[in-house]
């Protein structure tokens, strides 16, 4: 299991919501280059970067600054948050995006989800946002009513890579990742799964990096918080 710091972007600035709501943010930072090198430094092998902005509008809003970071960056970054169309996919394909994140096009946009597994094979990486046992859309302010099980079948069939999944009640809370949604999930999904939500303890690493087939973990606000080490965590891992 691999370690993923995140990078959420909201107008222009390096900062962490809660549960999702765009009025519970914290900024940690005016330049989210710089944090995203600060990871690199410690010795992050991919990072995890949403334009929060994008996610909430359905346009890239801060683009220009992620493409920066791509270019800076010599690591692996998997880039989500308002792609819905082919022009934003295609331009963070060419800033060097090692994966991109589709969300809400999962289930509303299925002709341009299937375009975009078919141009970049192997790169696109379906976002699963949960609420309260349901998926969550346009920047997690909408709840839709196909089961999660159903979903996630159906990622595998559409070309997808893997699969991040997000407990939103658990994000920014600082309450530990949701093991049992997580395991429960694990046993349907024909992708490798990334956690995200909670991460919180070493303790939560060892307990994620129990979870057979997970593929990695997200971190932010306990990094960010400085609530747990970085080269700590990436120590645990490498046992």
């Amino acid at each position: 299991m691999i370690l993923i710091p995140a990078v959420d972007i909201k107008k222009g600035r390096c900062v962490r919501l809660r549960q999702g709501a765009m009025d519970q943010e914290t900024v940690y930072g005016d330049d989210p280059v710089s944090m995203a090198l600060r990871w690199v430094e410690e010795g992050a092998k991919r990072l995890h970067i949403v334009d929060l902005d994008g996610a909430l509008t359905g346009s890239a809003s801060n683009v220009e600054i992620i493409e920066r970071i791509l270019s800076q960056v010599k690591i692996p970054a998997q880039v989500g948050g308002g792609i819905r169309e082919r022009a934003t996919l295609d331009r963070y394909a060419e800033a060097g995006a090692s994966g991109m994140i589709l969300g809400t096009a999962v289930l509303l946009n299925r002709p341009f989800v299937e375009e975009a597994c078919k141009a970049y094979p192997g790169k696109m990486i379906a976002g699963v946002d949960v609420r309260d046992g349901k998926v969550a859309v346009r920047g997690w302010t909408d709840l839709v009513e196909e089961p999660l099980g159903s979903l996630l079948r159906n990622v595998g069939d559409l070309g997808f890579s893997s699969v991040v999944v997000t407990d939103i009640g658990r994000d920014g809370m600082l309450q530990g990742p949701n093991l049992e949604l997580l395991r429960e999930l694990r046993a349907i999904s024909p992708l490798p799964l990334i956690a995200s939500g909670g991460v919180t303890t070493l303790e939560d690493i060892r307990q994620l990096s129990r979870i057979s087939g997970l593929f990695g973990a997200i971190i932010g606000k306990a990094l960010y918080a400085g609530m747990l080490s970085f080269s700590q965590a990436l120590a645990l891992t490498s046992d």
